[in-house]
């Protein structure tokens, strides 16, 4: 929901730091890196990683699925089922 709140219409991504994220969600960061990768790894957030002209890694950006693209479902079926077989 916090990525929603950065939205840019014209760049169809969300702009902002992982403790940024922590501060809004009131989240650790090493939580909010955890809960970036899962929705990742679920292809319901894709990452952007961003640099300065210098070189340095700056805010990532991030695609929304149902604002962008279409999720590959058979990722996130996956991924459901692996959670099922952990418990």
């Amino acid at each position: 929901m916090d990525l929603l709140c950065y939205y840019d219409s014209e760049k169809k991504t969300s702009t902002i730091s992982r403790p940024a994220i922590a501060r809004d969600t009131a989240m650790s960061v090493s939580n909010v890196e955890r809960a970036l990768k899962t929705l990742a790894q679920k292809d319901i957030i894709r990452i952007h990683n961003n640099y300065s002209d210098n070189g340095r890694q700056i805010e990532n950006s991030y695609e929304v699925a149902f604002l962008n693209y279409d999720m590959d479902e058979n990722k996130l079926r996956s991924a459901e089922l692996a959670l099922k077989f952990k418990s």
